[in-house]
């Protein structure tokens, strides 16, 4: 029997020669354009893929076919005869050419690497996309860390898909991103495991020269500015909008070259709340108006001017924080004879109440009903200013557009820019009013 086994043996051992033998002399093709051959590679790189941002395989692949898939990036591969892989980063060794000896499956002629080796091209006209340019800070490509996505809420996709209109989608959100082309996703924390921009390589399926991501690759925008969550009692509630002509906080305001958040809640001390725009400004409050909305955290992306490492809001955008143990600050309904009549909006050029005029540091609610005790009204305004009348003009607002503290008695609301606290007689007291008085105060100019 061993004789038998061994003649086996031997039999088999020709045969195997005479296969080998018989193989096809393959040779790689160094003229498909754009690209050029860069010769026999290993498919490996620590560990993982050499070209890894995409790829496809069959029984069909061949040189000019991995090629045209592979037209979008900067070096193809093609490996076991059959895969076929596109990248923009090479990393790879190169090995002797002889290994890269297995036909392609769509041309026997061609040669299609090996076993973890790679016949490698280069793209001679390649041109890395770059991500769209917003005015929303661009902070970079990022990697999925297993199922945990960069960014995993409100997933849109489209074959028309632009950062721009991502950013449009997301504008509630404090992140969004692009990513294989097509999807934008949003999100409210910040990403964490950056990788080479090579690696966010997809066209954008709305601007084929602006790149969206990758096969879970996303680039991502956002502000890589943080907000402290707590600064003192005050803590952090967001990005808000503002308007200069409907304060979203109309208590104090303060500008300062080297304001921060410290500085902000210091100056504040008293307020509820508080909020940064701009850089430099700081508004104070005694509630958040109510045409004021939460936005994403990206469009309050401005350095503080005291601290870059800190966003102080941007232009009409507010960083805003709340002290949950001011209690909440309310104006008397009566003074005297007077009752509480609401926020009216004033003018400089034409006063609402223009009988008569005090300005004083140390201004409080009774202080002005005692000075227009012989008018139909009074108003505060500005903390520190007191204005009497006997006609009311202006137009009344809500109550949270009077804001601002009285210096004299900071449990008291004294109007705010441009903006009155008003009172009047009550209607049982129409006898006192007195027409056409005017109040001269000699020590106070009108203003």
């Amino acid at each position: 029997m061993a004789p038998a086994r061994a003649a086996f043996r031997a039999a088999s051992l020709l045969c195997l020669v005479a296969t080998a033998t018989a193989l096809p002399q393959v040779s790689p093709r160094a003229d498909v354009s754009p690209f050029s051959y860069l010769g026999c590679h290993s498919g490996k790189v620590n560990g993982g893929r050499a070209l890894d941002l995409d790829s496809t395989g069959g029984d069909d692949i061949t040189v000019e076919s991995c090629a045209a898939f592979c037209g979008g990036y900067k070096y193809f591969g093609l490996e076991y005869g059959r895969e076929c892989w596109c990248g923009n980063e090479q990393l790879a060794a190169a090995v002797d050419e002889d290994e890269c000896s297995f036909p392609c499956s769509g041309d026997a002629d061609q040669s299609c690497g090996a076993g973890a080796i790679q016949s490698l091209y280069i793209n001679n006209r390649f041109v890395p996309r770059l991500p769209e340019k917003l005015k929303i800070p661009y902070i970079g490509c990022y990697a999925h860390e297993g199922n945990n996505r960069v960014l995993r809420e409100n997933l849109l996709g489209s074959d028309d898909m632009t950062a721009a209109k991502c950013a449009a989608h997301c504008k509630d959100y404090e992140f969004f991103g692009v990513e294989y082309g097509r999807e934008c996703w949003c999100g409210n924390t910040a990403p964490s495991v950056s990788v080479p921009e090579s690696q966010c390589s997809f066209p954008c399926a709305g601007d084929s020269k602006t790149v969206c991501g990758a096969g879970h690759r996303i680039n991502v925008w956002g502000t890589p500015l943080v907000a402290p969550p707590v600064v003192g009692e005050y803590i952090y509630q967001g990005c808000y909008t503002d308007k200069q002509d409907a304060r979203a906080l109309s208590g104090d305001v303060f500008r300062f070259d080297q304001m921060d958040p410290d500085i902000c809640a210091d100056a504040c001390e008293g307020y509820p709340w508080f909020g940064l725009e701009y850089g430099t400004q700081c508004f104070c409050g005694i509630d958040l108006d109510a045409s004021s909305k939460k936005v994403g955290g990206w469009q309050c992306a401005m350095e503080c001017g005291g601290d870059p490492q800190f966003p102080c809001g941007d232009a009409n955008r507010l960083n805003v924080y709340f002290n949950p143990n001011i209690a909440p600050i309310s104006n008397p309904k009566t003074i005297g004879d007077y009752s509480a009549k609401g926020c009216f909006t004033d003018s400089q050029s034409k006063r609402s109440l223009s009988a008569a005029v005090l300005r004083r540091e140390d201004m409080s609610i009774e202080m002005c009903a005692v000075y227009c005790r012989n008018f139909v009204y009074f108003g505060l305004e500005f903390g520190s200013q007191c204005f009497c009348g006997n006609s009311l003009g202006g137009v009344q607002v809500s109550e949270d557009q009077c804001g601002m503290l009285c210096v004299g008695n900071e449990s008291e609301l004294c109007g705010s820019a441009d903006r009155l606290t008003v009172y009047s007689l009550d209607e049982d007291c129409d006898e006192k009013k007195v027409a056409n008085k005017v109040a001269v105060i000699e020590e106070d100019e009108d203003e």
